[in-house]
């Protein structure tokens, strides 16, 4: 995988409290950026990642990082709060990754949103144009769409990715995920955006070939383990 910085941006917005993918659609959600996150860190000891909220007010939670045990800290952290402003979250992971250390890391922008894309809707000129600019500064973009944002609107979002591709491109993804068909982390993993593209090894959970990176499937294991065991703690506690 070649060197890359990637900005992931989190929907932290009240429509993260329902339970069609239980336990919360937050809760699945964090179980996914970390997962994400480590795949990322683990693909390449160059790599960083940094975490933006999307809700209330967008905020750069953590610049880019090679440190994800900083990441997951600040993740676990986070709290649901108001609405998801996308277009303003992407503006601000694209300056976050001009900011880069490493000036020639790829740069990536990762969108979760599970809520309406309404307020997308209307920003849609500006938010296609803004397509045009990163598509001319070597950005790519993945949005992974739940909830709410599968809705018939998404249409949208499909037309940012065809502008970061082009005609001929592959670089940019979109990944909707229906509700109950599967693990939003387990979908992620075996999407392009990590290079899954649906070829799984048999017996491997995570869209992860184990005898090529051990090291990665396991601590996959142990970071969606340690979610199990805090969620569990917090049914007990409710």
């Amino acid at each position: 995988m070649s060197q890359e910085s990637t900005m992931i941006c989190i929907d932290n917005s009240e429509w993260m409290r329902n339970g069609d993918l239980p336990p919360t659609r937050f809760n699945c959600q964090q179980e996914a950026v970390r997962a994400l996150v480590h795949y990322k860190l683990r693909s390449n000891p160059e790599n960083a990642v940094g975490l933006i909220s999307l809700a209330n007010r967008v905020e750069v939670l953590n610049s880019l990082l090679t440190d994800d045990r900083k990441l997951m800290v600040r993740l676990h952290s986070l709290e649901i709060n108001g609405s998801t402003k996308i277009f303003p979250g992407v503006k601000t992971a694209y300056l976050a990754l001009k900011h880069r250390k490493i000036r020639t890391h790829k740069m990536r922008i990762i969108v979760f949103v599970g809520s309406p894309l309404d307020q997308l809707l209307t920003e849609k000129e500006e938010f296609l144009k803004f397509a045009k600019k990163l598509k001319k500064e070597k950005v790519n973009a993945d949005f992974v769409l739940f909830g709410e944002a599968m809705a018939e609107n998404n249409q949208i979002v499909s037309d940012f990715i065809n502008i970061l591709n082009g005609p001929d491109g592959q670089g940019s993804h979109l990944l909707v995920v229906l509700t109950g068909d599967i693990k939003l982390y387990d979908a992620i993993l075996r999407s392009p955006i990590c290079d899954g593209g649906g070829n799984i090894g048999a017996g491997v959970d995570f869209g992860i070939n184990e005898e090529d990176d051990p090291e990665l499937a396991m601590a996959l294991r142990i970071s969606l383990e340690e979610q199990r065991i805090r969620q569990q703690g917090e049914g007990d506690n409710a």
